[in-house]
């Protein structure tokens, strides 16, 4: 034992052990590669908002001409407003929203194949407009909401997530 710690040369005077030291910290200390983003985060993020609620109906699943699946959730909310102050605030039903959300492509798919009418939902997404001329020639406007993400609330059920196949 005592051969061995007479022959161990010092850390701090060998110099190829400072100068393994050095690239070791060096790669530690250099920040991480950033991830490429398609579109400008601070944008998404300030427009991104929850929504919570209700299926109406089974979702509907459709594919567009160029193949790519969307599947259409009928979502029912309840809008409350709080009234009074203090230990007199209560919260007083406004009314049902009903609200149609888009999910596209894979997402779209699971949904369809998870989700049946009366489940709770979770979405995170942005709202947009949606403008078309209907048959009697009018201009009409329909505001919805497209899923970036959605899943099943656990406030009132159980559920239980499978992982699906990439394609």
């Amino acid at each position: 034992m005592t051969e061995n710690a007479a022959t161990t040369t010092d850390d701090t005077t060998d110099p190829a052990r400072q100068a393994i030291r050095r690239r070791v910290v060096n790669r530690q200390s250099r920040p991480a590669p950033k991830e490429k983003v398609d579109v400008n985060p601070d944008i998404v993020l300030s427009d991104m908002l929850p929504l919570c609620g209700s299926l109406g109906q089974n979702p509907e699943l459709r594919f567009t001409p160029g193949g790519r699946a969307v599947c259409n959730l009928n979502v029912a909310y309840d809008v409350r407003d709080r009234v009074g102050t203090g230990e007199n605030t209560k919260w007083v039903s406004k009314g049902t929203m009903w609200v149609r959300v888009n999910v596209w492509g894979q997402m779209a798919e699971n949904a369809a194949e998870s989700l049946n009418k009366g489940d709770r939902i979770v979405a995170y997404g942005y709202w947009t407009d949606r403008d078309w001329t209907d048959k009697d020639g009018n201009a009409q406007v329909a505001t919805e909401f497209n899923a970036r993400d959605i899943g099943v609330s656990v406030m009132f059920a159980t559920a239980t997530a499978h992982r699906a196949a990439r394609s």
